[in-house]
Parts: structure tokens; sequence; C-alpha cells
């Protein structure tokens, strides 16, 4: 079938052509302007944190009060342009997944579609705006340099913000529909399953609100709150501590709770899913967080960050499910007709990440809690 070993090994690892569709879209016919903005990317990230750092080591207290009010202002911009990729992504997240609900798409292999096949249009757009999306996300950069974060600035986070729209380029190019989102199953097998899962998502939760409440009426009854007007406190009083406590993780159940978005769809309930329901979902974590921020005597609350912890963990979990996942294409579901290339790369990529974060996991939480505790020691 092939006349030699190099024939066999670009047919099993390369795509034979580009998805057509992607052609007509701005910075999908050709590579070179992807990779020129993430160059120029790098060069500018480059010369700026060296200016920050030189400046820094020259005029340590200089222009400290024009630094203050620069990084007042730029906050807002901060706040309107997280708010706006939280908006977007669950508007993309909702949209692909009524896509895939709609191509019955599983977890296992996924071969090329036709590109004639209407129904996968909608999966390629959403594809090249997650693809967009990644050089807006270079701002997070911006932001970083701009209140003189240079620490933050780390080769993780550059390599990262650099490496992404390349990266995407390639797969949105010759793989719209790859196998990030699997095979077709049954849609019976598929619904029983999830229901294990939603049993244990509502028992969770059910428990979660009760223990919320619970805790939440002890402290209320210990510092004789009513129904009537509560000033806010003061923030060094210790014991509003936990009522601070109890808000924060409500405030972080607000974003659980669009898993009941996710299982409506998942299952093809998609008349459940109003504008009602996502106004709702997607509202509250914003409403939630002013309320939290600024009631409780607009304290930074700093210390309940203990999150950030879990949040890295998870993405490490994350790492290894995408090498677990992408794996099978090229061991035991080998037989899977999608060019090779693409699971060993993102394989590659999953295991570089995640060796970056285990770095950053190590040195910014484990050092750091080992170091607290010797110090409380001594």
């Amino acid at each position: 079938m092939y006349e030699n070993r190099s024939d066999w090994l670009i047919n099993q690892l390369l795509p034979l052509k580009p998805d057509p569709r992607l052609s007509n879209y701005p910075f999908m016919s050709t590579w070179t302007p992807t990779a020129l903005i993430s160059f120029i990317y790098c060069i500018i990230v480059y010369i700026w944190r060296i200016k920050l750092i030189q400046k820094k080591e020259s005029n340590t207290n200089g222009n400290s009060m024009k630094r203050i009010n620069r990084i007042q202002w730029i906050q807002y911009y901060m706040a309107l342009y997280n708010f706006t990729m939280v908006i977007f992504f669950i508007y993309l997240s909702i949209s692909s997944l009524i896509v895939i609900r709609q191509l019955n798409y599983g977890l296992g292999c996924i071969e090329l579609p036709d590109p004639n096949d209407k129904r996968t249009d909608d999966l390629v757009y959403y594809g090249y705006l997650y693809f967009i999306s990644k050089f807006i996300e270079m701002l997070d950069t911006v932001f970083f340099l701009y209140r003189g974060k240079v620490d933050q600035v780390t080769f993780l986070h550059v390599f990262h913000h650099a490496s992404m729209p390349p990266s995407v380029w390639w797969g949105l190019k010759y793989a719209p529909e790859s196998n990030t989102n699997g095979n077709s199953i049954k849609r019976i097998n598929r619904i029983q399953w999830i229901q294990y899962y939603m049993a244990l998502y509502n028992f969770t939760m059910v428990i979660f609100f009760i223990y919320l409440s619970i805790s939440s009426l002890i402290v209320i009854r210990q510092l004789n709150y009513g129904l009537g007007c509560i000033e806010l406190p003061d923030p060094n009083d210790k014991r509003t501590d936990d009522l601070v406590y109890y808000g924060y993780l409500y405030f972080i159940s607000k974003f659980i709770e669009m898993l009941d978005t996710v299982f409506f769809l998942y299952r093809g309930k998609v008349d459940q899913v109003t504008f009602l329901h996502v106004f709702h979902h997607a509202s509250m974590p914003p409403s939630v967080w002013w309320g939290l921020k600024y009631a409780p005597a607009a304290i930074g609350y700093y210390q309940y960050l203990w999150w950030k912890n879990y949040v890295t963990l998870i993405q490490l979990i994350q790492f290894l499910w995408f090498i677990i996942h992408q794996g099978q294409f090229i061991t035991f579901n080998y037989h899977c007709n999608f060019p090779k290339i693409f699971p060993i790369i993102v394989c590659l990529y999953s295991f570089l990440f995640f060796i970056l974060f285990l770095n950053f996991y190590i040195k910014a939480y484990w050092k750091k809690e080992r170091l607290v505790k010797k110090l409380k020691k001594n």
C-alpha cells in the first residue's frame, strides 16, 4: 500500500490537507501572522520586563504616587476585561456543548469530518473564536507589567501565552473537530452514566448548603444580628471573620452551580436552558463578588485565597487527563483514522506544562508552606 516507511509515517502522523472552511477567516490562510504576533509579543515582554527591573533598581521611591494612581485606574479595565472574558467563555462553552450534543460526540475517536458537512460549521466557528481569544489573553501580561508585577511574568507565563496561538492554529486548521471532543456513543448509555454524576452533585450541594446555612446562622446568632439595619463592621473585629469566610464559600458555589447548565445540555434538555436560566447563572458570581468585596467594610480578604493552591492542583490533574485522553490515540485506540501528530503534540505539550506547573506549585506553595511552619516553630 505504501512505497516506503516514510510514506507510511507521513500518512499516519500528518493530516493530508487543511480544512478549506478556515481559508476565509482572518489569520487562517497562513501560519506566518500568528507566529509573527507571538514572536513580537515575546520581544515586547522581554524589553518591557528588563526596563521595569532596571527602573526598580535605580529608583525605589521616585514616582510612588503616580504608580499608585496608575494601578488604581488600571484595575477598572482589569475588572471589565475579566468580566468580559468570563461571559465570553460561558457563551463559548455552552454553545460548543449544544453542538457537541447534536453531533453525539463522546470521549473516544472522532475521525476527520467531511468539510461539506454543514452540521459541523458552527463548531469550526467556535474553534476560531477560541483561537482569537488566545491573542486577547495576552493582555494578562500587559496588566501584570503595567502594575509592575515583574515577578508574575515568569517563563511559564510567557511560554504559555506565546505558544498557545500557534498551537491552536495548527489544530484548528487541520482538525477543527478533533479528538478533544471524542467519539459518538449511544445517547441512552451517556444519559445513564451522567445521572450518577448528577446524583452525586445534587447530594453534595444539598449537604454543602445545609452546612453553610447552619454555620452562618450560628455566627449571626452570636453577633446578635436581626432583620433590621446592620452597619458595616469594623475590619479588625475578628468575630465577623467566620461570616466573611462563609460568604466566600457561597461566592465559590455560584461557579459550581454552572454545572446545572452542563447537565441540561449534555442530556439534550435545550428547552430548559432559557434566557432566565443563563442570565441567573452568568450574573450571580459578579453580583455576589461586589457584595462580598465591599459589604464587609471593603476588606480585601486575601487570607481566604487558600483555593489558589487547589486551582494549581486541578490544573496539574487537567494536564494528566490530557496525556491519558490523547494517549489512547497513539496506543490502544491507534486504529482511529485521525492524524497522529496532534495527539502526540498534545501529550508532549501537556507533559511540558505539567512539569512547569509542578515546578511553580513547589516554589509558590509547598516550599512557602514549609517556610511558614519553620518560622512558627522557631
